[in-house]
């Protein structure tokens, strides 16, 4: 479904290109999380075009062109708001990435520590990746925003009136003191 390329057919040339390469998607999942966000969730107005950000992320090095042209017909392909979560897409590769260096014996066999390690974190970032995605769509009621608003007056209210009881007391104290000093 992703048309991404499988596992076998994904080159990884050394230790160094897979560091790399790892770092990369990596920082390109982080990044994607917030694009997701700027294009779907827009802020005043109109959101921006996920075609202008996948540039950007190019013209920082995280992204190819062959990726971007992926990622672009990947989301107008799926039905959630008009995209599927992208960075997923990239966590897919990421995994394909660690399945060809084990096979490549660059990085412990598939059935190691390591890998399971790599693969249990891989899920853990799904599902990070979807619970922020979640918390992003997700729009407050305003009677719950309001009262929100004058629990946190409120409390600042209190801490107001603590601190300034607690200084008081500390600078009567003080001036005490002082004057003990001076008899």
């Amino acid at each position: 479904a992703n048309s991404i390329p499988a596992a076998s057919t994904v080159e990884v040339a050394s230790c160094e290109y897979f560091k790399r390469e790892v770092l990369r998607l990596v920082q390109l999942v982080h990044k994607l999380v917030f694009v997701e966000a700027r294009v779907y969730c827009p802020r005043d107005g109109g959101g921006e075009s996920l075609q202008t950000l996948l540039e950007q992320l190019q013209a920082e090095g995280l992204l190819t062109e062959a990726e971007a042209s992926q990622l672009l017909r990947h989301s107008r392909k799926t039905s959630d708001r008009g995209m599927d979560r992208l960075s997923r897409s990239v966590l897919t590769w990421l995994q394909q990435r660690i399945n060809a260096a084990a096979e490549q014996q660059l990085i412990r066999g598939r059935g190691s520590q390591p890998c399971h390690h790599l693969h249990a974190q891989l899920s853990s970032a799904g599902v990070a990746i979807d619970a922020m995605r979640v918390h992003i769509e997700t729009q407050l009621p305003l009677a719950y925003i309001q009262a929100l608003f004058g629990l946190t007056k409120l409390h600042l209210l209190v801490l107001t009136c603590t601190n300034a009881i607690v200084a008081r007391d500390a600078f009567t104290r003080s001036l005490f003191f002082l004057s003990l000093i001076h008899i």
